[in-house]
């Protein structure tokens, strides 16, 4: 599905932020016509339906967006002000496709492109607003000056993308993904985070057969293990998924994970020798690399 994504991560710590994108518009209607016309995906692993994308009609979908907030106060949205908007692009979720991210922006992406997995941002609604800032004015209609922190406020941002995500955690279905980092100092499952906060209460138990907790730690650092699936936040995850009777497993450091993280950290000390296969041999881990390389761009 940030370098300013802001799906999975809820930070209340700042009073403002930049103003709205300039040329939103021009940059949200161009994106629904890459989307509509089949374009072919910057990160080549959008989650397309033809139908669905011919039907789009980009001018009116951005009015829709835009009279959510525009001449609003930035800080009174109501929280269902784009919940029209949202429905009106909703798209089918495949069974066993979902991922779900938190804390693993970059690596979420990456490991979904290579496993064929989707995050909320290879569907129309995230690919729309990613990376994107914006709110409104009562004086002005928009503000390109300066938008309210993320989380301070009932801002238009942090409204959204609580929709956008309550949206696509209540479709997915079947087997189902979420990466989190077990390096992170905060913890990997953070009450205050958009996993824990909008998705993982939105998920249909009737709908899920299994959800995959896949628990990431940073390669090429000296003490990269601050959580595994047996400590911190993580038993307040499998609680949380408990009560819900949501069926899960959760694995660390899968061989397809450090895959992904050593094609761009190839030194790192975990990169030198990957284990495979039954007999537990130690193979370069450039072989199967390149290997890896070779199948993941077949499923694409």
């Amino acid at each position: 599905m940030f370098c300013l994504l802001f799906v999975s991560v809820f930070v209340a710590t700042s009073s403002a932020d930049p103003g709205t994108t300039p040329d939103i518009e021009s940059i949200f209607i161009g994106r629904c016509s890459e989307y509509k016309h089949g374009v072919y995906p910057v990160n080549g692993n959008w989650l397309v339906d033809q139908g669905f994308s011919q039907s789009l009609d980009c001018v009116n979908l951005y009015t829709q967006f835009l009279s959510a907030f525009e001449n609003k106060d930035p800080c009174s949205i109501e929280e269902n002000a784009f919940e029209q908007f949202i429905s009106n692009i909703e798209q089918v979720l495949p069974a066993d496709s979902p991922l779900f991210w938190s804390g693993t922006n970059t690596l979420a992406h990456r490991y979904a492109l290579a496993s064929g997995l989707k995050t909320m941002e290879d569907t129309l609604i995230g690919y729309l607003m990613n990376n994107l800032m914006f709110c409104g004015s009562t004086s002005s209609g928009l503000n390109y000056a300066e938008c309210p922190g993320w989380g301070s406020c009932n801002d238009p941002m942090s409204t959204f993308w609580d929709s956008a995500s309550k949206s696509f955690a209540s479709r997915a279905n079947g087997n189902i993904a979420v990466l989190l980092s077990g390096s992170n100092a905060d913890g990997a499952y953070r009450n205050y985070s958009v996993f824990a906060r909008i998705e993982v209460p939105n998920l249909n138990p009737d709908s899920i057969s299994n959800l995959r907790i896949i628990v990431s730690h940073d390669i090429g650092k000296t003490n990269p293990k601050h959580e595994t699936c047996d400590d911190g936040s993580l038993l307040t995850l499998k609680a949380d998924l408990d009560k819900r009777e949501l069926p899960y497993t959760c694995e660390e450091d899968t061989a397809q994970l450090t895959y992904v993280q050593c094609s761009s950290n190839v030194d790192a000390k975990e990169c030198m020798y990957l284990i495979s296969g039954s007999n537990q041999i130690k193979v370069p881990v450039m072989t199967t690399l390149l290997a890896f390389i070779y199948l993941t761009t077949q499923i694409n």
